[in-house]
């Protein structure tokens, strides 16, 4: 019935935030090169 979150889920998600702060972080680095 109700959704169970278990830990892997968790996991998981925690990982693929992880990756897209990562990402971030590379765009706004090329983005100060860029400006100078």
């Amino acid at each position: 019935m109700g959704e169970e979150v278990g830990p892997i889920e968790e996991v998981s998600d925690l990982h693929e935030a992880e990756s897209m702060v990562a990402m971030y972080d590379e765009l706004i680095e090329k983005v100060r090169r860029q400006r100078g």
